[in-house]
């Protein structure tokens, strides 16, 4: 029995027609994106406060797409439903998106949320002889100088440091 090059070619065809629309099919699936209300960045590192709000978003419309993101290594997904805190220490996000069964692409992001309010001081130097009037108030000298010292504990294992 013969072997027809057109048998061949079609099967041929149609798999490589097969391959292009569910690739064309996944790639119309947007990712999604991350974002934080407010951040702040350092040596590459993204820092948020435990305040401030967490967006999973999908380009243009996202109708008929569900968001699903995971928090932390979390083995179970959760379905976003809205904006989110995140609690003080360092987090990493994992989102993508589905329509239809088809997923997009995964992204994810990893962010340093800093709760802790820095530390300031108040230091007054050259006071040796100073003492306090009536009043309570100490007058400063030519040679005395005010001096404010910020420190940023590290809480959680992060700290976003003072600038």
């Amino acid at each position: 029995m013969m072997n027809l090059p057109g048998k061949r070619c079609s099967k041929f065809v149609f798999f490589a027609l097969l391959c292009c629309f569910i690739a064309k099919a996944a790639a119309q699936v947007p990712a999604p994106e991350i974002t934080f209300e407010r951040s702040y960045s350092s040596n590459s590192i993204v820092y948020i406060s435990s305040v401030t709000p967490v967006a999973i978003t999908i380009p243009g419309d996202g109708v008929g797409t569900t968001i699903y993101y995971l928090l932390d290594g979390d083995p179970d997904s959760t379905i976003y439903s809205g904006a989110f805190n995140l609690s003080e220490g360092t987090h990493t996000i994992h989102s993508r998106s589905e329509e239809g069964g088809i997923y997009s692409a995964e992204v994810s992001t990893s962010v340093h949320v800093d709760g802790t309010a820095p530390h300031t001081a108040l230091r007054v130097t050259g006071l040796e002889d100073a003492v306090p009037d009536i009043d309570g108030f100490i007058h400063l000298g030519l040679y005395s100088s005010i001096v404010l010292v910020s420190t940023d504990p590290v809480s959680n294992q992060v700290a976003s440091g003072v600038d």
